[in-house]
C-alpha cells in the first residue's frame, strides 16, 4: 500500500506544475494536510510529500505565498513527528511571509517552532530555516526575537565559541543577538582566522562564500586575512589515493577545489589591496587555475585586470577562450566573470570585444549555457552596457530562441533538456526589460510574453512575476 501511495503522490506532484494558481493551493494545503497524519510519517513517502510541497509552492506566484503562511508553518517540524536523526522529512518555508496580521493561531505556532529550537544542537536547523524568512521580513515580535536570542544562546554568553545551529556561521549575523557586534567579531575569527588545514574545509569554504554573497549579510575579509588566505588557497591542489577504487576521494577532492575557486573570486580576492595585484600573484592564481578544475575562479582575474591594464589581454584570452567552452559551468562564470570586469572597470577595449562576442554566442542560438549569457546580456541591459547595435541582435534573436526551445522540440533525454526552461525564462525576462524601454515596438517581443503566460512550467510562467 505504502508503494503505491508513493507514487500517487509523486504522480500528482508532477502534475501540480501545470496546475492553475488556485488548483496549486489546494494541492499545497492537501500536502501540508497528509504531512500531519500519521499515516503519511513514513520514511519511504518523505521524498514523494517533498515533492509535492515544493512542486506545487513552485505553481504559486511569490506574491501569493503569505497567503500559505499559516499553513506552512503549521507543518510538523521533524522534532515533532518523533523520527529522529532524518533528514529528508519536508520542510515547507515561505520566503516572502507578507504583513503580519492579528492572528492568535499563528502567534501559538510561532511561539512552538521557537520552542523547538534546542541550545547548541544541529537539530534547531528545521525549526530556524523556518524562522529565518520571517527575522529578515521583520515579520517577529521584539518578544518572539527575544525567545531565540535565549534558545541559541542559552543564559549569558561569553561569546568565545560558535553555538551549533546547523546551519552555517554566518546565519548567526542574521539571527538576532544581546550583542550583534561581539557576534560579528566572533563569526568573523571563524570565517576568516581559520589555522592550518582548516581553511580547506569545505563547510568553512562554503560558508566564506555564502558571507560574501548573501543580501543580508556582506563580510569579507580584512587586507591582511585576504593576503593570508590568498597564499594559502592558490597553493593549494588536489591529493590522489591509491585506495580510492570508487572514487570517493576524488571527487571530494574535485569539491574541494571547486569550493576554493569560489572563495577566491567571491571572498579573497575582492579584499586583496591594490598593492599585491602583482605579476607574481597573478601568475600564482593562474597556475592554481590550469592546475585545478575550478570554473568559478576565474571571475578573481578581473581584479587584476580592472586595476592594472597590463593584465587586460590575458583575461580577455581566458573569459573568451571560457564563452566558447563545451562545458555550461565554464561559460556561465566566464559570462560572471565579464560583467563584473564591467562593473570595475567601465568602458574599455577589451570589455567591448567580450560583450560583442557574449551577444554573438546568443546570436548563434549555441546551447551550451545559453541561460547564464542570457542572464548575463540582461543584467547588462539594465546597467546599460550595451551598445545599440548589441541591443537590435537580441531583440531580432529572442523570438527565435524561445521558439527553438519549445519543449515538443527537444528530446527529453537530452542534456538540452535539463536547462531549456530556464532558457525560456531567461528569454521572457530579457524580453520584458527590453520592452519596457521600448513600448509596443516589437510585435514579437509581446508574442514571447503572452506565450509565456500559458507555458508548462511555472519558472517560465512566472518569470515576470518572480523576478
Amino acid at each position: 500500500a505504502l508503494d503505491r501511495l508513493r507514487v500517487f503522490i509523486e504522480v500528482l506532484a508532477r502534475m501540480s506544475v501545470r496546475a492553475t494558481e488556485e488548483q496549486a493551493k489546494r494541492i499545497f494545503k492537501l500536502a501540508i494536510d497528509f504531512g500531519k497524519k500519521p499515516a503519511f510519517q513514513h520514511v519511504w513517502l518523505f521524498d514523494a510529500l517533498e515533492h509535492l510541497i515544493n512542486y506545487s509552492l513552485k505553481s504559486i506566484p511569490e506574491s501569493l505565498h503569505h497567503e500559505l503562511l499559516p499553513d506552512a508553518l503549521s507543518f510538523p517540524l521533524l522534532a515533532e513527528i518523533g523520527i529522529k536523526d532524518h533528514k529528508e522529512w519536508p520542510n515547507p518555508i515561505i520566503k516572502f511571509p507578507g504583513v503580519r496580521v492579528q492572528n492568535a493561531s499563528l502567534d501559538r505556532r510561532i511561539d512552538e517552532i521557537i520552542d523547538a529550537i534546542a541550545p547548541c544542537s544541529s537539530k534547531s536547523a528545521p525549526a530556524l530555516l523556518r524562522i529565518l524568512p520571517l527575522l529578515e521580513a521583520g515579520f517577529l515580535k521584539d518578544s518572539e526575537c527575544q525567545n531565540i536570542i535565549e534558545k541559541i544562546w542559552v543564559n549569558t554568553p561569553d561569546y568565545q565559541t560558535l553555538p551549533n545551529t546547523g546551519l552555517l556561521g554566518r546565519a548567526l549575523l542574521t539571527l538576532p543577538a544581546q550583542d550583534p557586534g561581539a557576534v560579528r567579531v566572533l563569526v568573523r575569527q571563524y570565517l576568516f582566522e581559520a589555522k592550518g588545514d582548516a581553511i580547506f574545509e569545505p563547510l568553512l569554504l562554503t560558508d566564506v562564500v555564502s558571507a560574501s554573497k548573501a543580501d543580508d549579510v556582506n563580510e569579507q575579509p580584512n587586507e591582511v586575512q585576504a593576503c593570508d588566505y590568498f597564499s594559502r588557497l592558490v597553493a593549494w591542489r588536489p591529493k590522489h589515493s591509491d585506495n580510492d577504487p570508487l572514487g570517493f576521494f576524488e571527487r571530494t577532492e574535485e569539491r574541494k577545489g571547486k569550493w576554493i575557486g569560489a572563495a577566491l573570486a567571491r571572498s579573497v580576492v575582492p579584499a586583496l589591496p591594490t598593492a599585491v595585484l602583482t605579476e607574481e600573484n597573478f601568475g600564482k592564481l593562474n597556475s592554481f587555475f590550469s592546475e585545478v578544475d575550478s570554473p568559478e575562479a576565474i571571475i578573481a582575474f578581473v581584479y587584476f585586470s580592472a586595476n592594472n591594464t597590463c593584465f587586460a589581454d590575458r583575461v580577455e584570452k581566458l573569459i573568451r577562450q571560457g564563452l566558447q567552452k563545451q562545458d555550461a559551468n565554464k561559460v556561465a562564470y566566464s559570462s560572471y566573470a565579464l560583467l563584473k570586469w564591467k562593473a570595475l572597470e567601465g568602458d574599455s577595449p577589451a570589455t567591448s570585444r567580450l560583450i560583442s562576442r557574449l551577444v554573438f554566442l546568443i546570436w548563434s542560438n549555441r546551447m551550451v549555457g545559453l541561460s547564464a549569457l542570457l542572464w548575463s546580456a540582461n543584467q547588462m541591459y539594465n546597467n546599460n552596457y550595451l551598445s545599440v547595435g548589441d541591443i537590435e541582435s537580441l531583440v531580432e534573436i529572442l523570438p527565435v530562441i524561445f521558439d527553438n526551445a519549445d519543449y515538443r522540440r527537444i528530446s527529453h533525454v537530452s542534456q538540452e533538456a535539463v536547462s531549456i526552461s530556464l532558457v525560456r525564462a531567461e528569454c521572457v525576462r530579457l524580453a520584458r526589460n527590453i520592452l519596457i524601454d521600448h513600448q509596443n515596438e516589437d510585435c514579437e517581443l509581446l508574442r514571447v510574453l503572452e506565450e509565456a503566460k500559458q507555458d508548462a512550467l511555472p519558472e517560465v510562467r512566472f518569470a515576470t512575476k518572480n523576478a
